[in-house]
């Protein structure tokens, strides 16, 4: 009993003298399968002189992954491939990357751009880092996702009000004449954003497809009373022609 003391104190304390002088020596050098502690650093596959706190790579271009802390400023992860072409994923920033604390960036090393950064907020931005607060009178400073170079996708759905309340009975439709002189005096139409509006405040798509479908609700109103007007007018007209047809003169009469 007293020998398997012995024996775990021993092996204990031999744990702690390993790990001791661990920052100075290797754990294990096999090329080129190495697995190295030096200093603060652990390399891990063909490497002997690890660059970050973990420094993992399969090749000679230092393929793998690498976790490191740059300067005081940034905490970063970084990818690279064979044909040298790395990314790089910082919690911070770095020199030449303007951040924010608890900013994330996906970098692109090899172009040395900025890809996409989600900020502390939890904003997203792509292709810029711009996360505008304002654009123009519009508060954006509740937006979460920039995106630069434009959006493609085959769907977009918009979650906003309607227009229908241009049918309710007590909606004060403009008459026509109201709607010209409008236009004439503003250049645009009634309830709809300028042309110098749009181009400094940017167009709201969901405010914009309301204000589009009550002008189309407004054009059926106007539509349907046009009807209604050329069916009294064709209403009149039938009766004056029957009423010169009864006062023309019989030609057997003559």
């Amino acid at each position: 009993m007293k020998t398997l003391f012995f024996n775990y104190i021993i092996l204990v304390m031999a744990f702690f003298a390993i790990t001791k002088n661990a920052s100075a020596q290797p754990w294990f050098n096999d090329s080129p399968n190495n697995f190295l502690l030096t200093g603060s650093y652990v390399g891990i596959g063909n490497t002997t002189t690890p660059t970050a706190q973990l420094n993992v790579s399969s090749g000679s271009s230092n393929n793998g992954i690498r976790i490191n802390q740059t300067g005081t400023t940034a905490a970063s992860l970084s990818l690279q491939a064979a044909t040298g072409k790395q990314w790089a994923l910082f919690s911070t920033g770095i020199d030449n990357v303007a951040q924010g604390p608890g900013h994330l960036t996906f970098y692109d090393w090899s172009e040395g751009v900025e890809r996409m950064r989600i900020s502390s907020g939890g904003a997203v931005s792509i292709s810029t880092d711009k996360t505008p607060a304002s654009v123009g009178t519009n508060n954006t400073s509740a937006y979460r996702l920039f995106v630069q170079g434009g959006i493609l996708t085959d769907e977009l759905l918009v979650q906003t009000g309607w227009a229908d309340y241009v049918f309710r009975k007590n909606y004060a439709l403009p008459t026509l004449f109201d709607v010209e002189k409008h236009i004439a005096e503003k250049g645009h139409l009634p309830n709809v954003p300028s042309e110098k509006e749009v181009e400094e405040n940017g167009l709201n798509v969901g405010k914009m497809a309301v204000t589009q479908q009550e002008k189309i609700e407004e054009l059926f109103l106007y539509v349907i009373q046009l009807n209604k007007d050329v069916q009294t007018l064709r209403a009149e007209n039938e009766s004056l022609r029957q009423i010169l047809n009864t006062q023309k003169p019989n030609s057997d009469e003559k």
